[in-house]
């Protein structure tokens, strides 16, 4: 099944069945305060909700918050019944929003926690959706840490926690833009030490994305789980975050050894990044330097 976000204010749905279709109805009827405007049938056998109001362009932090929740409720509900998330991909160049395919399980799945949702909003925000209180203290702890520039509020209501930090964590550079990945990697690997797996991204309104997690019984608590970070940045730059060093000469090998030109141009600390800078512009390219960028 494949899930399309399309425009301000529709979500198509293409190979489902009728129990998906019912449960994606419901899911915006009562998690979308506005409801539904229409429904209507596409590509065959496909079918599309028109909502009332914009929940994919929206400036207000209350209808961000209730879009994220909206589609948050979707992906748990469609777990329980069966529908497991396979990947979300943009499949357009410009202001795309997420595609999420799904694949049906033979059997259905437990799932009585809601999905959580790490939204980042504006240039500066994380907004927080269906946080457990006892993750509240743990979280903001990570932000505290690991952005140091600082907090300038927060809040805490109805199960969204929104903290918004000083400087701009998703519109930066350097070392603002090498913090910012830091950060996020240490809310992921928070939330997994309390159970949380990481689930898919979804890109709702063709700016930064949301990430959802799942929780899962099954992860060890306070398991110690190990992150690390690859970025693409410029055409020609390949970041890598606290990554030990076995992994940073992996990531050298491939690229020396996969990567047409064979060469890296220079390598060096980054803000506590290492950093490779590739000759060419795989980040940019075309024809056979496209297919190896990808394959490399």
């Amino acid at each position: 099944m494949c899930i399309s976000l399309h425009h301000t204010d529709s979500i198509t749905v293409l190979h489902h069945d009728t129990g998906a279709l019912s449960t994606i109805r419901q899911a915006i009827v009562d998690n979308w305060p506005d409801g539904i405007q229409r429904e209507m049938a596409i590509c065959g056998s496909g079918w599309m909700f028109k909502v009332k109001g914009t929940p994919f362009f929206t400036c207000s932090s209350s209808s961000s918050s209730q879009a994220r929740l909206m589609i948050a409720v979707i992906l748990q509900k469609l777990y329980s019944i069966g529908w497991k998330i396979v990947v979300s991909c943009d499949l357009a160049r410009f202001n795309d929003k997420s595609s999420m395919f799904l694949k049906r399980s033979p059997s259905n799945f437990s799932s009585v926690h809601p999905f959580v949702c790490v939204g980042l909003s504006s240039s500066d925000k994380l907004q927080i959706i269906n946080l457990p209180s006892q993750l509240i203290e743990p979280l903001k702890q990570v932000v505290y840490k690991f952005w140091t520039k600082g907090i300038q509020n927060e809040s805490y209501e109805n199960g969204v926690l929104e903290i918004k930090m000083a400087g701009n964590p998703w519109w930066s550079t350097d070392l603002q833009s090498v913090m910012a990945k830091v950060l996020l990697q240490n809310i992921i690997a928070t939330l997994h030490r309390f159970q949380y797996v990481y689930t898919v991204n979804v890109n709702l309104k063709s700016t930064a994305d949301s990430l959802y997690f799942r929780y899962d019984p099954n992860v060890p608590v306070n398991g110690a789980a190990q992150f690390c970070t690859i970025s693409l940045n410029r055409t020609d730059r390949l970041r890598v975050i606290c990554a030990p060093d076995a992994i940073v000469n992996m990531i050298r090998g491939v690229i020396q050894t996969v990567w047409l030109h064979g060469k890296i141009q220079e390598e060096k600390d980054h803000h506590g990044s290492w950093e490779f800078k590739i000759s060419g512009n795989p980040w940019h390219s075309c024809k056979e330097e496209s297919v190896m960028a990808r394959y490399m």
